[in-house]
């Protein structure tokens, strides 16, 4: 039974003796009103017969309203236990439909991303960003795309299709690469840096004669560097070499910089002294910091004594302090220095 008919039932009952009451009521009232004295004790009275049985009707009937109560609370234990036993699991919810890959979609998330955000898009894609994620569900019509965005679009969705062809981490796209930077003359600065940074990312035998070929032509430093580093980063003696001659060749403070940060990323061993000079002699932070995490990268033990006095430095400041405990802990295979104290 369910709860609506038990209401139905509950209610039954009530009427059942509200009628009872009623006719309680009425008959009191009637023998008043005709002025019967009531009845003498020990005299039988003659009854009609039709109350007794409609009272015996209603009793019957708020019997079976009981028995019927008692049934729906036994059926209500009998499902509570039930779902005790087993309790039901909500269905997950349908899952959205992906959109199908679209070229123009693609094409409008790489223009917008160009307006608003320009050369800082670089720093938000990832290989889940949308302009990636949608450029990747195209598969070769992406990079293809791409490489359309890099002969016509503008200055920035140049910049922009680069940055992305990098976050595919495909080599399918280093052809696209190459022929963007052998294609682009005069070219853009910001474009062929980008286009050079994600060549090098990427690498492969492929990159190797065009990175080359950019070390030994005229190009922009920074088209250089990043040549340099994805050379190195293949170990290729050319952008091995080129890194180390740029550092100790060069007046500028920026390109000095960023060469050693290149020799603390590729981590080559024969720039091992470089970096130890730069951390004893260097007045810059940047230049110490960067030779710090040089020194963890290549991981010899020559490096500890040096290591060991800037963390016993009482003038040093507190991030080399701590910087220098990691890369002495990670050379020592132990936790020398914890980084709590």
């Amino acid at each position: 039974m369910t709860g609506a008919r038990t209401a139905v039932a509950l209610v039954a009952g009530g009427m059942v003796a509200g009628a009872l009451a009623m006719w309680a009521g009425q008959r009191a009232t009637g023998d008043d009103a005709r002025g019967e004295a009531p009845p003498t004790p020990g005299v039988v009275e003659t009854i009609d017969e039709a109350p007794r049985d409609r009272l015996a009707e209603a009793e019957d009937a708020l019997a079976a309203s009981r028995r019927a109560l008692q049934a729906e609370k036994a059926e209500v234990a009998r499902l509570r236990a039930a779902l005790e036993r087993k309790p039901v699991a909500e269905p997950p919810p349908p899952a959205p439909a992906e959109a199908p890959a679209d070229a123009e979609t693609a094409r409008e998330t790489i223009r917008t991303l160009a307006r608003t955000a320009g050369m800082a898009a670089y720093a938000g894609l990832t290989a889940d960003s949308p302009a990636v994620a949608q450029v990747r569900a195209l598969g070769p019509e992406g990079i293809r795309l791409m490489g359309e965005l890099l002969r016509t679009g503008t200055e920035m969705e140049r910049f922009v299709a680069a940055a992305v062809l990098e976050k595919l981490e495909d080599s399918a796209a280093v052809p696209t690469l190459v022929e963007a930077l052998q294609s682009d003359d005069p070219g853009s600065t910001i474009v062929q840096r980008m286009v050079s940074h994600a060549l090098g990312h990427l690498g492969g035998a492929e990159a190797v004669g065009p990175l080359e070929t950019l070390l030994e032509g005229d190009a922009d430093w920074g088209v250089k560097a990043n040549a340099a580093y994805g050379l190195a980063m293949m170990n290729r003696d050319a952008g091995v070499d080129f890194v180390r001659r740029r550092y100790l060749d060069s007046e500028d403070a920026t390109e000095r910089l960023v060469m050693l940060q290149v020799m603390g990323t590729v981590g080559h061993a024969s720039y091992l002294p470089h970096l130890h000079d730069a951390l004893k002699t260097s007045t810059e932070y940047s230049a110490r910091l960067l030779a710090v995490g040089g020194m963890a990268k290549i991981g010899d033990a020559s490096s500890l004594p040096l290591l060991e006095a800037v963390i016993e430095d009482p003038e040093a400041d507190r991030v080399l302090v701590v910087e220098a405990k990691k890369a002495y802990n990670a050379i020592a295979d132990e936790d020398v220095y914890p980084l709590g104290e």
